[in-house]
């Protein structure tokens, strides 16, 4: 019986190897990829992928609902056309009055940064990098996020004037504005997604959203908030109802003045995997909430695709009732074949289609990514969704990204059993199975790790280089 010890140690050493050459491998598919999109843009007369039109639904300042249909052909060539629910067309002076949405989106309270910095705080600077930004009192001082020796944890803002290297002159801590940090200061912990506007600094720290203003020199507790940017938003209204904050849960959209005080509550109908909840805020203090929900994604008979969504608009007032509702049928359309170039439509199709299995050609890998680390991923931010949803949108994603891994390691297995029967070599079953499931890494990896012999030397034994049989007669 042949020894387990002797196939797992060339097993292990040709898997470690096989690591960076899945790297090589996944870089150079990616460079191939983004070479080709910038030969078409710089050298072949290909200019645009086809046409794309959006039939959506904006809002004036005023909250009044306006249809934009918007046609776009190639890289910045883009049209909008504007009218009212009437059929009029929108004044060109009137365009500038479309507002911008607030980004709401519920994502999991457990989630946590992978990257987290603070515990290599420290190593390298003082100082997170962070861009300053000046006080809108007095523009010649400048407030950066620094880590400082007398706190020993968390960071603070530090005042100074002119540029970030002058001497502080104020801080920012938890307890408030400060000429001068103490032994007992302490700093702002887990400091993340920072946002400043005007006299305003909003950041979530420990789990909370902070609100600094530098104005009145107040630091204002918002409230609880999810770890993700989308979770909240800052915005002002208009110079009578000042700032508000708006905080997304699972359950709830909850509005916030600058004081801390909740305004209104409206219950959360949307998910993070569902439709997609906007937010917009008019100045006339009132509120708009919509509700986006794909319904399908159709095929265009001369190419192309068109999805459909149904919006859901509800007008609130201050106060969080609901003053008026409708609905909108919302459609993006793809319309013709990428390009007029036959050749390059098909270059561009194929790797649409064999792209993510060629960037990862490993059948275990692959499957890995789909059937576990996708699901595990969507667990600690969605524990209600189930793993097969999850698993079918991935798919549904890239429905050729398993097939295309499998013949790349089909192919890869069939060359390593050639291999190994023209050297006569040992374990042929093992190292096919292993290559086939490790792909064109393991492949490469397989081939160069160890030492082949001259071809003509194969498949000779002992007895090939043996004598004649001794006859007593030989001279000594």
């Amino acid at each position: 019986m042949k020894n387990r010890t002797h196939i797992f140690r060339p097993i292990l050493l040709t898997f470690l190897m096989a690591l960076p050459f899945g790297f090589g491998v996944g870089f150079l598919t990616a460079g191939v990829y983004e070479g080709w999109q910038e030969y078409k843009r710089e050298v072949l007369p290909v200019k645009f992928w086809g046409e794309y039109h959006t039939h959506s639904l904006v809002f004036l300042n005023d909250g009044t609902p306006v249809v934009r249909d918007n046609k776009a052909v190639g890289y910045g060539r883009s049209q909008d056309v504007y009218t009212r629910m009437d059929g009029n067309p929108l004044k060109h002076e009137e365009r500038q009055d479309v507002m911008h949405k607030q980004w709401l989106r519920a994502y999991g309270n457990d989630l946590r940064n992978p990257f987290d910095r603070e515990p290599f705080d420290g190593l390298l600077s003082d100082s997170n990098g962070r861009r300053a930004f000046q006080d809108p009192e007095n523009r010649s001082i400048h407030w950066t996020w620094d880590v400082v020796r007398n706190v020993p944890t968390g960071r603070v803002l530090v005042g100074r004037y002119g540029s970030s290297n002058g001497s502080p002159i104020s801080f920012i801590t938890p307890e408030g504005f400060v000429p001068e940090l103490s032994e007992s200061s302490e700093g702002f912990l887990s400091l993340d997604d920072i946002r400043h506007k005007d006299e305003m600094t909003a950041f979530r720290s420990d789990g909370k959203l902070i609100a600094v203003n530098l104005a009145e020199k107040t630091i204002t507790t918002i409230a609880e908030v999810a770890p993700h940017r989308y979770a909240w938003s800052m915005f002002r209204q208009n110079d009578e109802t000042g700032w508000r904050f708006a905080v997304r849960s699972r359950t709830a959209l909850q509005i916030y003045s600058s004081g801390g005080e909740k305004l209104f509550e409206v219950p959360a109908t949307s998910t993070a995997y569902g439709p997609a909840e906007q937010l917009y805020t008019p100045t006339d203090g009132q509120y708009i909430l919509t509700e986006t929900e794909w319904q399908n994604k159709e095929q265009l008979p001369g190419g192309g695709t068109t999805s459909r969504a149904t919006m859901a608009v509800s007008w609130l007032d201050e106060t969080g009732q609901v003053t008026r509702t409708m609905k909108f049928d919302h459609e993006y359309r793809r319309e013709g074949p990428p390009t007029e170039y036959p050749i390059v439509n098909a270059i561009d199709q194929f790797m649409d289609v064999a792209g993510p299995g060629l960037m990862f050609p490993e059948p275990a890998v692959m499957c890995g990514v789909i059937f576990v680390l996708f699901p595990w991923i969507s667990l600690s931010q969605f524990p209600e969704r189930p793993a097969s949803e999850v698993i079918q949108e991935s798919l549904q994603h890239v429905p050729y990204a398993i097939p295309v891994a499998v013949v790349v390691g089909l192919l890869c297995a069939i060359a390593c059993w050639r291999g190994q029967k023209r050297y006569h070599a040992d374990w042929t079953k093992t190292w096919v199975v292993f290559v086939f499931l490790f792909g064109l890494p393991a492949w490469i990896a397989w081939r160069v790790h160890r030492r082949w012999p001259p071809l003509e030397l194969v498949g000779l034994s002992d007895a090939d280089f043996a004598g004649a049989v001794p006859n007593g007669l030989e001279i000594r």
